[in-house]
């Protein structure tokens, strides 16, 4: 009668053993899943920030060269007279 009881503690023990890492198997890929999503997004956002900083440095490169255009215009009419 001990021998049947301690087998099944011990069968139900090993049952729960296995359901949980059966849960964790589970929960490491469903986070394995959503890290992977994470690096694509990033990934995304890195093109996209480098994208802009190209546009802001075009932007600033017309900016740059307006002024030094403006600034030669208003020394020419200057030294004209």
């Amino acid at each position: 009668m001990a021998d049947e009881r301690g087998a099944t503690i011990i069968g139900g023990t090993e049952a729960a053993l296995k359901a949980i890492h059966e849960e964790l198997a589970a929960f490491r890929l469903d986070t394995h899943g959503r890290l992977s999503r994470l690096e694509t997004g990033f990934d995304q956002m890195d093109k996209r920030v480098s994208n802009l900083e190209n546009m802001q440095r075009w932007a600033l490169g017309i900016m740059f060269g307006s002024w030094i255009t403006l600034m030669l215009a208003v020394l020419g009419l200057y030294f004209k007279r």
